[in-house]
């Protein structure tokens, strides 16, 4: 009997310890899931990924930038080319004339013969002045310039005599602004009576022009000059009217670009 009992017992025991421990893995389970739900409803991370620190994004901000940056290399690239085929038209209409070789400051020039407003001699190339007119393009009309070629040593281009003469021979009077330049009014001293200087107050390299009130007695003279340089040793000094002001990006883009063709290579 007592045998009979302790195998029953030995069958029976073990069978309600695994049932307790079935009963206790269920609530331990059920307590889990229930200790999650409140950390989801409480806002707490359940997951790792959740708890590494998220990189701060800002997509529209790049994007802006970005189409800033390549709308500036564009426009950039727009003000080359048009240069670029300006200068190439130039000496494709000069190789199609004759072309008078001329020295002024030891520096080769090349002028098509019917810029030059100079006796050029073939024989005898080297010269310290040498007029010309320019045909310049200003809104698809052909404009004659008329150019003095010296050195440079003394002519200094009007952008440099902006910074070093100009500025400290202004009337301590209000500045005047139209066709997006800065008009300055110079003293009333000898050589600057009566003289208004117009410039582009944003480029590094700016169009600076000096125009007087009225023209000069001659018919042929123009009341506005700028000095360009040619190269490092010649400079152009270039007359014109006052009603070209309001033109003066793309007058001040062709000029150069002619001026640019004089150089001999």
């Amino acid at each position: 009997m007592y045998s009979d009992t302790a195998k029953s017992n030995a069958t029976v025991c073990p069978l309600i310890d695994a049932s307790l421990r079935f009963v206790k893995h269920i609530s331990t389970s059920i307590n889990c899931h229930a200790r999650l739900n409140e950390m989801v409803n409480a806002g707490i991370p359940t997951n790792m990924n959740d708890l590494a620190p998220k990189k701060p994004t800002n997509s529209m901000g790049t994007n802006l930038f970005a189409m800033m940056v390549i709308l500036a290399l564009a426009g950039l690239a727009a003000v080359y080319l048009m240069d670029f085929l300006e200068l190439n038209r130039n000496k494709q209409t000069m190789s199609q004339e004759t072309t008078i070789e001329f020295t002024i400051a030891a520096t080769n020039l090349a002028a098509p013969q019917s810029w030059l407003n100079s006796e050029v001699d073939g024989d005898s190339k080297a010269y310290s002045v040498v007029d010309i007119l320019l045909p310049v393009e200003v809104d698809s009309t052909i404009i004659s310039v008329s150019a003095t070629l010296l050195a440079s040593s003394k002519a200094a281009p009007s952008s440099f005599l902006l910074d070093t003469l100009y500025i400290h021979k202004f009337k301590d009077v209000p500045s005047q602004q139209a066709f997006g330049l800065v008009a300055k009014q110079m003293v009333d001293e000898a050589g600057y009576s009566g003289e208004t200087v117009w410039y582009d107050a944003v480029s590094a390299n700016p169009f600076v022009a000096k125009c007087l009130k009225e023209k000069l007695p001659k018919n042929t003279a123009k009341n506005c000059v700028t000095t360009v340089l040619v190269n490092k040793r010649v400079s152009a000094l270039v007359r014109f009217e006052e009603t070209l002001l309001p033109h003066w990006r793309a007058f001040q883009l062709s000029l150069r670009a002619k001026l640019a063709t004089l150089n001999a290579s």
